[in-house]
């Protein structure tokens, strides 16, 4: 196995690991609050995502799993967005307003949008890579953009949210609505990173590296927000709804 497949299999595993803590402690904190279940859905499903980009670049004998469980990968990221932007609305809103259908219909709209495009754009397997040891995939460049466009509005807009909020807020809220902005703007930067590291071939390593970075900082100080007091909930936050 080649020493580059090696670091992305450290990089993957190490932010698996603080994925997974992050999505068990935030659902320990307060199962039965929708926020928190959502909260804790986006960690898992990032770790899980995760999980399977590990599984994948240990396969050098059935090239033919790579692509599955590489698309699979996929899926269970744009799901972890998607848990992130139904908490988010939660949050700026109330959990029985953003449960009804009006918002959970177009919302699971959204997500199958994201990744329908896999099964017809698919991702190839570069060969050359492969003979050397190193399990690197190719997604079509017009899909691998519109997949990453979809990761960044989202967090844009939950950064937004999330800004509109704390000019409002008070007291612990403002401190945990802090911690949630400076989270997600880290992640932000991960999946900037990300796609700066799928253009530039000469540095993608080490881009791929600094995402992996970013992203575990980004999850541990969302995470924050939710450990410096008790959970948030219906009873907070309608009285700064925005």
């Amino acid at each position: 196995m080649d020493v580059i497949n090696i670091l992305k299999i450290v990089g993957a595993s190490s932010t698996l690991v603080v994925a997974a803590l992050c999505g068990v402690i935030e659902l320990k904190k307060n199962s039965k609050s929708w926020i928190n279940r959502f909260f804790a859905m986006f960690y898992i499903a990032l770790a899980s995502g995760f999980f399977l980009y590990t599984i994948y670049h240990f396969i050098f004998n059935h090239e033919a799993l790579v692509i599955p469980i590489m698309i699979t990968g996929h899926i269970f990221f744009n799901f972890g967005f998607i848990c992130l932007l139904i908490s988010a609305l939660m949050i700026s809103a109330s959990q029985r307003t953003i449960l009804n259908k009006k918002y959970l219909i177009p919302i699971s709209i959204l997500y199958i949008i994201s990744f329908i495009g896999y099964f017809i754009w698919i991702p190839v397997l570069d060969m050359e890579d492969y003979a050397q040891g190193i399990v690197n995939t190719e997604t079509p460049d017009a899909w691998f953009l519109f997949v990453n466009l979809y990761r960044v509005l989202i967090l844009i807009f939950v950064i937004f949210r999330f800004s509109l909020l704390i000019s409002r807020a008070t007291g612990v809220f403002l401190k945990q609505l802090r911690f949630f902005t400076i989270g997600i703007t880290l992640i932000l930067i991960a999946l900037f990173v990300n796609v700066f590291g799928g253009s530039i071939d000469s540095i993608e390593l080490l881009l791929e590296v600094l995402m992996f970075v970013f992203m575990d900082a980004g999850m541990i100080i969302s995470l924050r927000g939710f450990t410096i007091h008790t959970d948030l909930g219906d009873s907070q936050a309608p009285e700064i709804a925005a």
